[in-house]
């Protein structure tokens, strides 16, 4: 009879009262308790806020890459390394793409679209970061080593590159 809409939050409790005239009257009362009545449009309007903050990450990190060093072809030991943080961002974007993708399609009402949106930017992005950090890394271990091998430097820029333009594809 309460006639709740979505969204809408209605609390109760229970109470007690003994019999007891001689000793006088007790009561005992239970925790309140809240139940939400489930509203679609809010965990629509979640999921896409969600999303959103994602994807203001996926532009920080393209303007990460684009700025960096990685797509130059030849490196100084300190550029390499400052690509690394940008490598390790991209990996933990990836994982979170891919985690609120799972998490959302858990959801009752998910958008579909929303949902495989993000799982296969997430998986993308996952194998584009994967690619440049393993490039970075060969050319890294071959530099300790005291080895140059010249074919490594563009091998890092062709993958920083494809890795940029898959991103800008995404965004």
């Amino acid at each position: 009879g309460l006639r709740l809409g979505p969204g809408q939050r209605v609390s109760y409790y229970l109470e007690a009262k003994d019999n007891d005239a001689p000793a006088g009257f007790k009561k005992g009362v239970s925790r309140t308790q809240t139940l939400k009545v489930y509203s679609a449009a809010e965990h629509r309007r979640q999921a896409l806020e969600k999303a959103e903050a994602l994807w203001e990450r996926l532009v920080a990190h393209l303007a990460a890459r684009m700025e960096g060093p990685d797509r130059q072809g030849q490196y100084a030991p300190e550029e390499l390394l400052a690509g690394r943080p940008v490598d390790e961002r991209g990996d933990l974007l990836a994982q979170d793409l891919l985690g609120a993708s799972a998490e959302l399609a858990k959801e009752r009402d998910a958008p579909a679209e929303l949902v495989a949106g993000l799982a296969n930017v997430g998986g993308e992005l996952r194998r584009a970061v994967r690619l440049t950090r393993d490039a970075r890394t060969l050319i890294e271990r071959m530099a300790a080593r005291g080895s140059k091998a010249p074919d490594l430097g563009p091998r890092l820029a062709t993958y920083a590159g494809r890795e940029v333009e898959s991103t800008e594809r995404n965004v």
